[in-house]
């Protein structure tokens, strides 16, 4: 009966694999009948702990903890935003990401007269710093909570219901996805609570470019293009202020559109440069930057964040809860809830990080 609940694809991520979609449930597939080492995927529930899942070509090969529990998905709910900017193109609501939000009804003041959707979701906008949009990388919470509010005008609608319309509901998700619905103090709207197994479906629609059960719900082009970094290497840091530390209850006077923060300050994030885009991290190949803590305006270079695992390794970035895609085998492991990522996430060049191993050994627990 299980199996009939599923909907096969004749796609590979380059093995032989088939790839198939959940139905109404995710199917659980004894790891080591996939080519999968079971000991390998038993440590990494134990290293991270908390609640999480593995899934290999579709099905469910690892599970722990609660995974039909909501939860809070700080940054890592992130590119939720940036798949309704794709929709809102592929609808014809608006041109393209280049298009300025300005046309939104936003009364932008002097150097950000020119930001656009693509400055927002990569961290480019120069919303409350000191930049011209384009000109420096700043990781930013109020761009984010004005990407959220330019994408309500855009659809008419608040975020939660937008998402519910053309994610959560065309995807399956089982646990009833939720947003914020008003800002609560410094905190703006639209903060997302999304069980893993939910996630899982939205990461697994992002591997799959946009098909879901062999309907194309966006069109192959859009992560063709913008599934990489955007973010050019050789763009220096904002060398403005973090406001975090001083985020009150109210707007701040510096947020002058009044948008508040998704939750975090307006340059508080140290890596982006060559390995940013849409809301995504990438083991980007080849020379990529990071700054300095103090010297936000200059950087030093280094070879990939996670050097000797695979290239094509995504993921998304939050507090404790985090998501992985590595494409070419056809993985994605999900993880929530103040789970023991350690911190920085992103470690560059440094294999004794707990992240670099736990990643490792998600890479490794395909058998050869």
């Amino acid at each position: 009966m299980l199996l009939l609940s599923l909907v096969w694809l004749n796609v590979c991520f380059g093995g032989d694999a088939q790839v198939t979609f959940p139905g109404k449930h995710w199917e659980l597939r004894d790891p080591a009948e996939i080519g999968m080492d079971p000991n390998k995927l038993d440590r990494i529930g134990a290293m991270l702990g908390s609640a999480g899942c593995i899934v290999k070509d579709g099905y469910l090969v690892k599970t722990w903890g609660d995974i039909d529990k909501r939860h809070d998905w700080f940054s890592s709910a992130k590119p939720i935003f940036s798949t309704l900017l794709f929709f809102a193109i592929h609808e014809g609501r608006i041109s393209s990401v280049d298009e300025n939000i300005g046309k939104w009804g936003w009364s932008l003041k002097g150097k950000d007269r020119g930001i656009t959707f693509r400055h927002l979701a990569n961290m480019t906008s120069g919303y409350m710093q000191p930049e011209v949009s384009g000109e420096a990388f700043a990781h930013n919470d109020f761009a984010v909570a004005l990407m959220i509010r330019t994408l309500e005008k855009v659809f008419e609608q608040p975020i939660g219901e937008a998402a519910q319309q053309r994610i959560y509901e065309p995807l399956g998700m089982q646990d009833g996805p939720y947003h914020q619905v008003t800002p609560k103090g410094w905190k703006s709207s639209g903060r997302a609570w999304i069980s893993v197994r939910d996630w899982t479906r939205l990461t697994w629609f992002w591997m799959n470019e946009g098909n879901w059960n062999g309907k194309q719900l966006l069109p192959k082009s859009y992560f063709e293009r913008y599934m990489k970094p955007q973010v050019p290497v050789e763009l220096p840091y904002s060398c403005g202020p973090d406001v975090f530390g001083k985020l009150p209850s109210d707007v701040l006077t510096e947020d002058y559109l009044g948008v508040r923060s998704y939750g975090g300050g307006s340059n508080h994030y140290q890596y982006g440069a060559g390995i940013y885009g849409f809301h995504w991290y990438f083991n980007t190949p080849g020379k990529v930057g990071t700054l300095y803590p103090k010297d936000r305006s200059s950087g030093r270079s280094f070879e990939r964040i996670w050097p000797g695992l695979p290239s094509d390794i995504i993921m998304t970035v939050g507090w404790g809860i985090n998501s992985v895609m590595i494409p070419s085998e056809g993985l994605v492991m999900i993880c929530a809830e103040n789970a023991n990522w350690d911190h920085p996430y992103l470690t560059p060049n440094d294999p004794d990080f707990l992240n670099y191993r736990i990643i490792k050994l998600l890479a490794d627990s395909v058998i050869r």
